[in-house]
């Protein structure tokens, strides 16, 4: 369970926290959310609702039955496949 995982930010609280989800396939936090610490952003980005990062999982220090998202960086996304576009336009 510990260790690098993909996924993106789902939500953020004013005081400092929010949650990521797990998009990496077969993982057991897959689909799950995870509590992050804006400290835990390296180099103090603004990362962005719904982008897409990486992020190491490791045990919560407060909650030791929990996990929480650490050494979050957003997704080179110039790397990543276009996204297949639904082109409806009729040609005649």
């Amino acid at each position: 369970m510990i260790g690098q995982f993909i996924g993106r930010i789902i939500g953020r609280h004013d005081r400092g926290f929010g949650w990521v989800t797990d998009d990496t396939p077969g993982s057991p936090n897959r689909g799950y959310a995870i509590f992050y610490h804006m400290k835990s952003i390296n180099g103090g980005r603004h990362i962005g609702t719904c982008q897409k990062i990486t992020f190491d999982v490791v045990p919560d220090p407060k909650h030791p039955s929990k996990v929480m998202a650490v050494n979050i960086d957003p997704m080179d996304i110039s790397s990543a496949k276009p996204a297949p576009t639904t082109d409806t336009t009729v040609v005649r």
